[in-house]
């Protein structure tokens, strides 16, 4: 009987073990989860200024070839 109540000891403390994984992984998903949100708006920021410097550095191009030099 010794080896049945190792057995289950063996067993609960792996069932905890598994429980414990799940929720930590729950919680690091929601970390990640947060954290692709932030990135994702910063890269649209970044991408929103890029396309404003680029609307600008056009309009000085156009300005340059509209004026007889």
């Amino acid at each position: 009987m010794d080896i049945i109540d190792t057995l289950e000891e063996r067993i609960a403390q792996l069932v905890g073990r598994l429980k414990s994984l799940e929720e930590e992984n729950k919680t690091l998903k929601a970390l990640m989860d947060q954290e692709n949100a932030s990135m994702k708006e910063a890269l649209e920021q970044e991408r929103q200024k890029k396309d404003a410097v680029l609307s600008r550095v056009d309009q000085l191009l156009k300005k340059l070839q509209e004026e007889p030099i």
